[in-house]
């Protein structure tokens, strides 16, 4: 792949830090929230210069679904993708390349999804989902190729959920969530930075499904992730207190699509961390 000029919105973010690793070669371009509060002129200037921009922006969605946390998860996914936008539609003429990390929330949790999957879910994450990808798609008027990357629970050592539930189980507290046999659809940090890698670099549009092809339940990564420690996981979260602290954004962490990334393996693309264990002993090691 040949050096680019390559633009990283939400690059303070776990993700947004890890496609800055994986592409240091190419010459970056790092958007942190307050570039978003630049007037639109001036925004344009600083970074009309992106042959690549990849939008990792947005609020947490696990947080109490009130109606003003709504409004900040919907609003900071959609006002950033149009902000992006504007260098794409008021920039110098240049060969552009748009990357939308989306969500596999999108999916209902009921069979096996693909990205021919039609089928969605009844939640408000859906509705996040549909008009965030939505308004990256209207991108495409610009004659601008648009890639949706549609991101399962990214695990890596550094960031993310394995940050905040490493301490749990280092003190042998960790345990399933609720039943634990909601599916748990994931994906290795790794491996999430060469997918976008091999999209880029081949100039891939449409819609891809970014999850590891051995996903598993809730339970078996609780399982694996124990013995990856050396330490039990005799412990559960209930439902219940989940729902006392998030409200209806507990469906996040209760329910979860079965995903299969069947795009990517079709397009040839060789995945390091195939299943969970693997993931995980490397993570913890």
């Amino acid at each position: 792949m040949k050096n680019k000029t390559i633009l990283i919105a939400g690059a303070g973010g776990f993700l947004g830090r890890s496609a800055a690793e994986q592409f240091k070669k190419h010459r970056l371009l790092l958007a942190g929230k307050q570039d978003f509060s630049l007037d639109d002129e001036t925004f344009v200037k600083k970074y009309e210069g992106a042959e690549v921009i990849m939008n990792f922006a947005g609020v947490p969605v696990i947080r109490r679904w009130s109606k003003r946390n709504k409004k900040a998860i919907l609003q900071s996914r959609i006002a950033t993708t149009k902000k992006l936008g504007l260098i794409i539609s008021q920039g110098k003429p240049l060969e552009r390349h748009y990357i939308a990390v989306s969500a596999i929330g999108i999916y209902p949790d009921e069979g096996i999804h693909t990205e021919k999957s039609t089928g969605r879910s009844n939640s408000f994450l859906r509705d996040v989902v549909d008009r965030w990808e939505g308004e990256a798609l209207d991108l495409r008027r610009s004659d601008c190729p648009v890639c949706i990357l549609r991101t399962g629970v990214v695990l890596g050592k550094n960031g993310g959920m394995m940050k905040k539930i490493m301490p749990v189980f280092k003190l042998g507290l960790g345990g399933k969530i609720g039943s634990g046999k909601q599916a748990f659809s994931w994906i290795h940090i790794k491996d999430l930075s060469r997918a976008l890698e091999f999209v880029i670099g081949r100039k891939r549009s449409g819609i891809y499904n970014l999850v590891s092809p051995g996903n598993c339940t809730n339970a078996e990564f609780t399982k694996e992730f124990a013995w990856a420690l050396h330490r039990p996981a005799l412990f559960f979260v209930p439902g219940w207190t989940l729902r006392i602290f998030y409200g209806r954004a507990a469906e996040i962490l209760l329910g979860g699509p079965k995903v299969i990334p069947e795009r990517l393996i079709s397009e040839g693309f060789e995945f390091r961390f195939k299943d969970i264990g693997s993931a995980l002993q490397d993570i913890v090691n």
